[in-house]
């Protein structure tokens, strides 16, 4: 479907010499399912600010998410997204359960890589919160499973088979990770002072 939205709206964004544009979520995908057609659809449609839900530099981490993209499909995506100027942002989770320290240094890694994209291609970086295990999500339904301990608060929740991630550990590396995308030049926002209480 958002192959024949691309290609109807750039056909006219061409014809009519309009500057339609739009934003929207979009997910990251392999090279294997995309041509170069598409990129040139999506870009001509007007295609700006598209959100990546990125999350970690950690194929691993992604993974356990059940999230469907490795890093080399994402870079494939970037690649693309230079080639037709297309603007995006990550939106990011810092201190998923499974997350070691080695796990967070593949986030700060990849935040180096594309330093050179920031504030032009990449135009903002999400982190929201620390993660939050809401009702009815697959961690909340599946917390025993993964020997997660959960809490009243959605933020202060215990991970069993990992505990060096605490709430403060979380909330450390996602200052880290915040000053440091500041530092390389991310327009970056987040909120954490609704956290601040528990701990």
């Amino acid at each position: 479907i958002l192959k024949i939205f691309c290609k109807i709206l750039a056909k006219f964004n061409i014809n009519n010499n309009a500057n339609i544009t739009y934003t929207g979520q979009y997910i990251v995908r392999s090279s294997n399912q995309l041509d170069e057609e598409y990129w040139k659809n999506l870009s001509d449609s007007g295609a700006w600010r598209l959100s990546l839900g990125v999350e970690t530099g950690s194929d691993r981490v992604r993974d356990h998410m059940n999230k469907k993209f490795t890093n080399q499909d994402l870079y494939y995506t970037m690649d693309k997204f230079v080639k037709y100027n297309i603007s995006c942002q990550f939106l990011l989770i810092i201190g998923y359960p499974t997350e070691t320290e080695e796990d967070f240094q593949e986030t700060l890694k990849l935040l180096e890589k594309y330093k050179h994209l920031a504030n032009n291609i990449i135009i903002n970086l999400e982190f929201g919160s620390t993660l939050a295990i809401l009702p009815n999500t697959p961690l909340y339904n599946k917390a025993s499973e993964y020997n997660i301990e959960l809490d009243t608060h959605e933020n202060n929740w215990i991970a069993l088979d990992n505990p060096n991630l605490t709430i403060k550990e979380r909330l450390y590396r996602q200052n880290k990770a915040k000053e440091f995308a500041e530092m390389l030049g991310y327009p970056v926002s987040n909120m954490n002072t609704h956290i601040l209480k528990i701990i």
